[in-house]
């Protein structure tokens, strides 16, 4: 079995340094799929999404203006800010590359809805 070094950059600006197994560096992060239930942290918001930073994720994670929640609102910011921990569940993935950059290879869609 071979093992590979991984340098982790902590808090205090200083380095640790781990070995662990390549099988248990891939079975450590499982895929987001339909239905799962995740918890983030809004990094950005736009006129029509929200951004949603989400541990293990292996796309982008957005929530679409009409899946914010069930009440009425006119700005987005009336319901959510930017380091608001939300909770939200996985509606769809979508990982293609068409009409996105080559930089975002796929897109993570979330609901908060009904939390």
């Amino acid at each position: 079995m071979y093992n590979i070094n991984i340098v982790c950059i902590v808090s205090t600006g200083g380095l640790e340094v781990m070995t662990t197994s390549f099988e248990e560096l891939l079975n450590s992060s499982e895929m987001l799929k339909k239905g799962d239930k995740v918890t983030g942290t809004v990094s950005k918001i736009d006129n029509d999404k929200v951004y949603v930073d989400v541990a293990g994720a292996q796309y982008d994670c957005v929530i679409l203006r009409n899946q914010i929640t069930r009440k009425p609102f006119e700005n987005i910011e009336e319901v959510l800010s930017v380091g608001d921990e939300v909770e939200a569940q996985v509606t769809g993935i979508r990982a293609d590359r068409e009409k996105r950059s080559e930089d975002v290879p796929g897109v993570i869609y979330l609901s908060h809805k009904n939390f």
